[in-house]
C-alpha cells in the first residue's frame, strides 16, 4: 500500500489521507493486528512525511486509534506542494502524460478504440452474443500491441448498455495485463 501512497502523495497538490485496515483479515473475518503492531507498520508513512492525516478502517478499536495517535504526532503532516499539470490517467499503472511540442509524433498516446461495439464490428457481437470471453481477447490484444488506453463505448440499441459496460469493466479489472492501462 506505501508504493501506492507515495505515489499519490508526490502528484497530489491536495491533502493526503490513508486509512489502512488492521492487517488482512483471518479465517473467520476478524483483524488480529494489535494497535501497536499497526502503529510500528504505517510508521513510515509518517516517516517519510507521505500523508496529512492517518487513522485507521476495517479491524481497528480505539486501541489503534490511539497507538496511531501517539505515533503520528512526532511527525510533521506533509506539506501541500504545487504539481506539474500533467494529464494523469491511472490503471494499474499510472499514465503520466507529458506532451512535446517540438515532437508530438514521440507523445502520441495510443488509443485502443476496438473494444466499441458502434466501431467494432467483432466486438459489437461478442457483447451481443454475451460472449465476453472474446470481448475480453481483443482487449487483451489492444494493450499487447501498445494501447495506452482503452476507449470502451456500449452505446448501442441492441445492447442494455449499462448492464453490458458493468460487465465488461469488471471483467477487465479482473485481468492484471488489460487492467495495468486506463479504461
Amino acid at each position: 500500500m506505501k508504493k501506492y501512497v507515495a505515489n499519490l502523495s508526490a502528484c497530489a497538490d491536495c491533502y493526503v489521507f490513508c486509512y489502512p485496515n488492521a492487517g488482512l483479515p483471518n479465517a473467520m473475518g476478524g483483524y488480529d493486528q494489535k494497535g501497536s503492531e499497526m502503529a510500528e507498520e504505517i510508521r513510515p508513512f509518517c516517516e517519510e512525511n507521505l500523508v496529512n492525516a492517518i487513522g485507521g478502517c476495517c479491524g481497528t478499536t480505539p486501541e489503534h486509534i490511539a497507538a496511531i495517535a501517539a505515533m503520528a504526532k512526532a511527525y510533521p503532516p506533509r506539506p501541500v506542494h504545487p504539481v506539474e499539470p500533467l494529464l494523469r490517467l491511472s490503471g494499474l499503472e499510472p499514465l503520466n502524460y507529458t506532451p512535446d511540442a517540438t515532437s508530438m509524433r514521440r507523445t502520441f498516446l495510443n488509443l485502443g478504440e476496438r473494444c466499441n461495439v458502434a466501431g467494432s464490428i467483432m466486438f459489437k457481437k461478442a457483447i451481443v452474443n454475451n460472449d465476453y470471453d472474446t470481448a475480453l481477447s481483443i482487449a487483451l490484444k489492444q494493450v499487447q500491441q501498445g494501447a495506452d488506453v482503452l476507449d470502451i463505448n456500449m452505446d448501442d440499441g441492441l445492447i442494455d448498455g449499462v448492464a453490458a459496460m458493468t460487465k465488461f469493466v469488471n471483467l477487465c479489472i479482473a485481468d492484471p495485463e488489460i487492467s495495468r492501462v486506463p479504461f
